[in-house]
Formats: C-alpha cells, sequence, structure tokens
C-alpha cells in the first residue's frame, strides 16, 4: 500500500470509529506536515492536528507514540484548520456533516 493510500482508524471516547485520511495527496506531504513524519505513521502532534470529520467540537491529533487520537474543544468552541486551533464558532472552518433526516414523507 502506498502511504497516499494510508488511513487510520480512530476511536473516540463513546467507542465509535471513523476513518481519516493522513493529508498525505498525490503532491506529496501536507504543507504543515514534514514527510519524514508522515512515513512513520503518524504525523508530530505540533504540526499535523487535523479536524474531526464527525464534529466540529472536537479534532484529531497524535501523541508521541504515534497514536491518534480524538481531543475536545473547550466548551462553545469549534475546530479552525487554518489556526490549528479551537475558536468560536463564527471563526471555525468546520463544516458538519449534513444530517440525513426521513421525515416519513415521500416527495
Amino acid at each position: 500500500m502506498h502511504i497516499t493510500d494510508q488511513f487510520y482508524r480512530l476511536f473516540s471516547r463513546q467507542n465509535r470509529t471513523a476513518l481519516f485520511s493522513n493529508g498525505v495527496n498525490s503532491q506529496g506531504c501536507d504543507p504543515r506536515c514534514d514527510c519524514d513524519e508522515v512515513a512513520k505513521g503518524c504525523p508530530g502532534p505540533r504540526h499535523c492536528m487535523k479536524p474531526d470529520p464527525d464534529n466540529c467540537n472536537t479534532f484529531i491529533q497524535c501523541n508521541d507514540g504515534g497514536l491518534l487520537y480524538v481531543m475536545p474543544c473547550a466548551v462553545d468552541l469549534e475546530w479552525n484548520d487554518k489556526g490549528l486551533t479551537c475558536e468560536r464558532p463564527g471563526n471555525s472552518t468546520c463544516h458538519p456533516p449534513a444530517l440525513n433526516v426521513d421525515l416519513g414523507v415521500d416527495l
């Protein structure tokens, strides 16, 4: 498997799982990641915090042992991927997944 095809499986506190891309694309490394860190299997915690694709109030980070964790933002804050920090919702870059609600009505 090529490194650009790798995905990491994450386990949150609720024991749900999510797939998360390592941030590498066909052009090389994510500009916030060092290529040698990516090649080791997990970007460094300081350089490669990523948004949680399932939740605006959390983000994904590696520990020094190379394990991925879902980390919480403080109450009422959302992840801002440009600043790599949690901020007020008006400043966040988060786009929550669309909800699929079945209203029980055929249109």
